[in-house]
């Protein structure tokens, strides 16, 4: 199985509608203009962090595609045609909203959180990915 990964327009909007609100929100409350700038650079240095880790912003790398094959195992593609993997699946945690998929891989004791929203892949696809996520015994 295949599913073709875009960017999240929702969590665009969800990025950037919470750090507006928690800079307006730092401003609207009197403290120091000094330490109240400092915080809304961090809190811009914050909303910088996360684009680039969930939307691939200023990244050579941006995850675009997610392969399942039959030996249950995961394959990641970027967007440099770069592939990674193999995975196995480690575990899921399902939402109505997004998916998030714990990979492991033999070589690290840790396992690697990957986020899909829904809004990012075709509808089909996101069913199809459900489906399989659901069967604990696709995984490792």
């Amino acid at each position: 199985m295949t599913v073709l990964i875009k960017t999240s327009k929702g969590v665009v909007i969800y990025l950037f509608g919470i750090h507006i609100v928690a800079i307006f929100t730092l401003w609207l409350i009197e403290i120091d203009v000094i330490f109240s700038s400092l915080l809304s650079m961090l809190i811009c240095l914050s909303l910088f962090v996360y684009c680039r880790r969930y939307l691939g912003v200023m990244r050579h790398k941006r995850l675009t595609q997610l392969r399942l094959d039959k030996q249950n195992q995961c394959f990641l593609s970027f967007s440099d045609n770069s592939l990674k993997g193999p995975y196995s699946l480690k575990g899921s945690v399902i939402f109505n909203v997004a998916l998030i998929i714990y990979l492991g891989s033999g070589k690290h004791f840790l396992s690697k959180p990957l986020f899909i929203p829904r809004d990012a892949v075709d509808d089909k696809a996101w069913r199809q990915l459900r489906v399989r996520l659901r069967d604990p015994d696709s995984w490792d």
